[in-house]
């Protein structure tokens, strides 16, 4: 029996790419696929982060590692809540967004295919960072992107 692994890097390549496409007519917006984005950059921005490795799971008995699933978290950053808010907002729909039966915004990784998309864990909370001449909001949302073979 093979088993097929979703590759993780490529996945969340995948996942960034979606959303620089999906936030691309939006101005000065940028998404980052690292924690701490580069020197210099505008507000507001988003961070991708790969919370977890591929939860493996599938059918029972014939093939429960088939699938996998992986958690993102996203970060909208503003130098006003109601910036990092705008930003979570547009997120959330690139994400979870959908088109009549199909996600508006694809997600493609190689010999897999994007088969269920969830928030997870708490959506819409903002905190605030920082020393008050420096301090940023960032709302935080955690996704669970599914994926099965192609």
């Amino acid at each position: 029996m093979t088993v097929s692994v979703l590759p993780t890097e490529l996945a969340t390549s995948a996942v960034v790419s979606m959303l620089r496409a999906a936030t691309a007519s939006l101005s000065a917006v940028m998404v980052y696929d690292h924690r701490i984005p580069p020197a210099g950059v505008s507000t507001p921005y988003g961070l991708v982060l790969a919370v977890d490795s591929p939860d493996p799971d599938g059918p029972p008995w014939s093939d429960d590692e088939a699938d996998a699933t992986l958690t993102f978290q996203l970060d909208a950053v503003g130098k006003r809540r109601d910036q990092a808010q705008w930003l979570a907002d547009r997120l959330r729909a690139a994400v979870i967004g959908r088109t009549g039966p199909n996600w508006t915004n694809a997600v493609s990784v190689s010999g897999w295919v994007s088969a269920d998309r969830r928030t997870t864990g708490q959506y819409g909370r903002v905190d605030r960072e920082g020393s008050p001449r420096f301090e940023l909001y960032v709302a935080r949302a955690q996704y669970e992107l599914a994926f099965t073979p192609a």
